[in-house]
């Protein structure tokens, strides 16, 4: 599923994507190649989630029209 949305972000021009994730899933986007920013303020009190940019790599990835 992740792969199929750096395909879509791709085809459509998009470079980078900003994720908010919940804190516990930190390590899962990164192993995806996101790269940690910084803590962003949550709207639950005294909590921060992290935020995660990942950048589009056309290298390595076939983009097909069915997409």
């Amino acid at each position: 599923m992740f792969e199929h949305l750096r395909k879509r972000c791709i085809s459509r021009g998009v470079h980078d994507l900003g994720i908010l994730a919940d804190p516990n899933s930190r390590g899962f986007y990164e192993k995806m190649g996101c790269e940690y920013k910084h803590e962003y303020p949550s709207t639950i009190n005294n909590r921060t989630t992290p935020y995660l940019q990942l950048k589009m790599k056309k290298a390595n990835i076939k983009l097909n029209s069915d997409s």
